[in-house]
């Protein structure tokens, strides 16, 4: 009989670096037919990857920006290889590591895979610096032309009819440089008054011809298609340098917009100079610079040598494909059409790698003769092939014939049965190795006399009159291929918003992590550090010390905190601080007096308190009980990972949608605390996570310590007072992030959502009756089911005196939370028991 855990665990790590053409073919083919026991990792610069081949068709506007990118976060899901948003700049091949250009330490690997492109060369200027400051846009990465394409498409709508011909130059004579020339000149022409005769297109290239790998036919037929599009070919036109053109702002009007208030000009090596406003760089591409100090073999520009097996000539570990790579035997242009075929080859080769099989021998295919047709004087193309590339056409096959070799397949096999209890506890050596390699900061430590190491930590406790404060907040991963050094940075800083949410200061934190069983010592190690190597990065800035923790394994990657923090009685924001009587901590004797003091001021109507703020509520003390609404609710970041992750590891997300869930939960919450308290004057705040916007408000008006429930709905029981709380929550002014209305339209929900609504529920008035003018219900109102989805590290939901309101916003926006907004208010009310009404706007 097995007992325990009993996943299949890994033991050999691929990783795939860049998005390229043939890494797309791997991931999809991986997804339809994985390699047991192998975690499959991508590194990724960019979360979407454009397809090369339609760049022209998008520029010629024939094409979104979406049509021609792929989803890699789609991809990857359906792969099941974990990605890193990332991007990779070198290699320690003598360990086998990546290293990325952000903090996270080295990424480990058993098989690498490269297919990071390249980028045009603009080392034949005399000063390469000048291509960046000098209206000069590389067309790689694609991205960046993509991005500076419709920033020059907005100008040239705005371009004055009485200015002069817009001025564009393309230096490079190759299939790239021609298409672009052609794709420009046409759709420029439509956007500008005046069409074509406005546009004044030149192309550079430093050969004799247009197109030298192309036959000499079909040079012909396009300096033809040249000079019947009026665009300006020259020859022999080698770039040495770009300056301002002294002269441009007299001669043009000064209604002219920016980019283009000057002309540039470039000078070639022979002395002439071509005057533009916009330069598009199609050059031979050049190599990543950090290829040369991997000490892998290169060829004589600087690629990665690769032999008929798309194996690195000096190192088996080591594969490669696409633009970075270079076939000795077998050279071929720079082309994606060579990058696509290269994807069948190397896949097969990956695996034959893990397996430690013969590997295939490939030969790419020679380039085919150009036909004018396909170019971009034909329509647009189809898009049935790209679909096809990379949509699966039938279920995964997890049952690919062949299985891990030799040693690693005992090791697969022995794994059947895992114990618990401490038996189930990560290694020492693993976990030694891994604590001696996280950056921790010992600037925060000065009370701790005993952290990691001992069976416990020992500090000093807060001097008086300080309190110290407790939180405990542990999750697993959002779906496996989340990063997991991303993941640890989400963690630590989820956990410590609920000492934010308190106007508290962290100060130790314990961890408790989980990690998937792995028949290989090295990946354990490697997932383990970065799981802790992000969440100690967040925890250094937030001036918290990690002092110890407990690491196990599990089906799932998991991990959580318990943080310790300190804050001054007169300083601390309390959850409940609403209510009319702040009772909610046990104190000592003198704090109980001051709660009386508090109490007998607020029922003579001249304060509502919470400790350590004395507000005014009233002009008057004959109106103990406003019937106006006397604090705005404000809530300082947008409402939506809960919908957006669901869909993202469901496989219906979106790459753009996923990076701006993930850049608001890596989002602290401590400058906002900080915020509210000093210029908001707020009397609560609570951090707004699992039970959503509208369950974490329910907590703050009720007065026991449950949840919202069927019983017990008074805020006011057991005060001796009548009536109590109410609020009002306008649903149009509820922030959402991109992509979380459109999730939850589809019926995209996180698992928690359902039952958050059902608690909600019994503290909602007038749902659904309350309605906008045009008789809309609440329910039907694209916002309403952001209510209740649940947040990870969520932001603040505080409350705020209305004078406060301004110059609260204005600090919050400025100190980065943009979305920082009002979306209700809360008043006293002697009449009514706790409710909450919805309103549209």
């Amino acid at each position: 009989m097995k007992l325990g855990l009993t996943p299949t665990p890994c033991y050999k790590n691929l990783v795939l670096v860049g998005g390229g053409h043939a890494h797309v073919h791997v991931l999809k083919m991986w997804g339809m037919q994985p390699l047991p026991g192998v975690q499959l990792t991508l590194i990724t610069r960019d979360l979407s990857t454009p397809y090369s081949g339609m760049l022209p068709g998008f520029i010629a506007g024939h094409y979104s920006e979406d049509d021609c990118h792929i989803d890699l976060t789609r991809l990857a899901n359906f792969a099941g290889a974990r990605l890193v948003h990332s991007e990779a700049c070198g290699l320690d091949i003598s360990q086998r590591h990546v290293l990325c250009r952000d903090d996270r330490p080295p990424l480990p690997y058993d098989i690498l895979s490269l297919d990071i492109g390249s980028s045009p060369s603009t080392s034949l200027l005399d000063d390469p610096l000048d291509a960046s400051t000098m209206g000069i846009t590389p067309v790689k990465p694609i991205d960046g032309l993509s991005a500076r394409w419709n920033v020059l498409l907005e100008r040239v709508r705005q371009w004055p009819a009485e200015g002069p011909p817009l001025r564009l130059l393309v230096v490079g004579g190759g299939a790239a440089g021609v298409e672009l020339a052609l794709a420009m000149q046409f759709r420029l022409g439509q956007e500008m008054d005046g069409g074509g005769e406005r546009v004044k297109v030149s192309l550079l290239t430093k050969g004799t011809t247009v197109l030298p790998s192309h036959p000499a036919k079909a040079q012909e037929i396009f300096i033809r298609i040249f000079k019947e599009r009026g665009i300006d070919l020259h020859t022999q036109a080698e770039a040495a340098s770009v300056k301002e053109d002294p002269s441009s702002p007299s001669s043009q009007p000064s209604s002219t917009p920016a980019p283009f208030a000057r002309l540039n000009v470039l000078h070639t090596k022979d002395g002439r100079s071509f005057p533009y406003h916009e330069c598009v760089w199609c050059t031979e591409g050049q190599a990543a610079p950090w290829l040369m100090k991997t000490g892998l073999t290169l060829d004589e520009k600087g690629f990665l040598a690769v032999n008929r097996h798309l194996q690195s000539v000096s190192d088996p570990y080591v594969f490669a494909a696409g633009d970075v790579s270079s076939m000795l035997e077998h050279p071929r242009p720079k082309a994606g059409v060579f990058a696509v075929r290269a994807g069948p080859p190397l896949l097969r080769n990956l695996k034959n790698a893990l397996r430690g099989a013969t590997l295939a021998t490939y030969t790419p295919q020679d380039l085919p003769s150009m036909d004018p047709s396909t170019s971009l004087s034909s329509p647009p193309f189809s898009l049935s092939a790209l679909s096809s590339f990379f949509t699966p056409s039938h279920p995964p096959n997890p049952s690919e014939p062949g299985s891990p070799p030799g040693e690693a397949a005992t090791s697969v096999h022995s794994h059947t049965m895992r114990c618990g209890g401490c038996g189930s506890k990560v290694g020492a050596s693993i976990l030694s190795r891994v604590l001696s390699r996280i950056k921790q900061s010992h600037s925060c430590n000065e009370d701790i006399l005993l952290g990691m190491g001992d069976d416990a930590a020992v500090f000093r406790p807060p001097p008086p009159p300080l309190l110290q404060i407790q939180t405990l907040d542990f999750f697993r991963i959002f779906f496996p291929r989340f990063d997991p050094y991303v993941f640890g940075q989400i963690a630590a800083n989820h956990a410590l918003s609920d000492c934010h949410a308190m106007n508290a200061r962290p100060r130790t934190a314990l961890a408790q992590a989980v990690v998937p069983l792995a028949a290989s010592e090295k990946l354990t190690e490697g997932l383990l550090l970065q799981l802790l190597a992000g969440a100690v990065q967040v925890l250094n800035a937030a001036g918290c010390t990690l002092v110890g923790g407990h690491t196990s394994e599990g089906t799932e990657l998991s991990l959580g905190f318990a943080i310790t923090g300190e804050a001054h009685p007169s300083q601390l924001l309390y959850k409940k601080g609403i209510l009319p009587i702040s009772s909610h901590l046990k104190n000592d004797e003198e704090e109980t007096e001051e709660s009386e003091d508090r109490k007998r001021r607020r029922l003579d109507g001249m304060t509502w308190m919470n400790p350590g703020r004395s507000l005014s509520l009233a002009s008057s003390p004959s109106t103990s009980f406003a019937p106006v609404p006397t604090f705005s609710l404000l809530l300082t970041k947008a409402l939506g990972t809960g919908t957006i992750m669901a869909a993202a590891g469901q496989g219906q997300g979106n790459a753009k949608w996923e990076a701006g869930a993930v850049a608001s939960m890596l989002q602290s919450n401590a400058k906002a605390a900080d915020i509210l308290w000093r210029e908001g004057g707020a009397i609560a705040a609570t951090d707004v996570t699992g039970f959503g916007v509208l369950g974490h408000l329910t907590e703050m008006i009720r007065g026991d310590n449950g949840m919202v429930g069927e019983d017990n709905l008074l805020t006011t029981a057991g005060t001796g007072q009548e009536g109590g709380v109410r609020a009002r929550l306008i649903l149009s002014s509820l922030p959402a992030l991109p992509g979380a209305e459109d999730c939850l339209a589809k019926g995209i929900t996180s698992s928690l959502a359902p039952a958050n609504q059902h608690h909600a529920r019994h503290l909602l008035r007038n749902v659904p009756t309350v309605a906008h003018s045009n008789t809309s219900c609440v329910r039907q109102h694209s916002k309403y089911p952001l209510l209740f989805d649940p947040q990870t590290a969520g932001g603040l939901l505080a409350c705020v005196p209305v004078d406060k309101v301004g110059i609260t916003l204005h600090a919050l926006q400025a100190a980065g939370y943009e979305a920082a907004c009002v979306i209700g208010k809360v008043w006293n009310d002697e009449k009514t028991d706790v409710h909450i009404e919805l309103v549209i706007d």
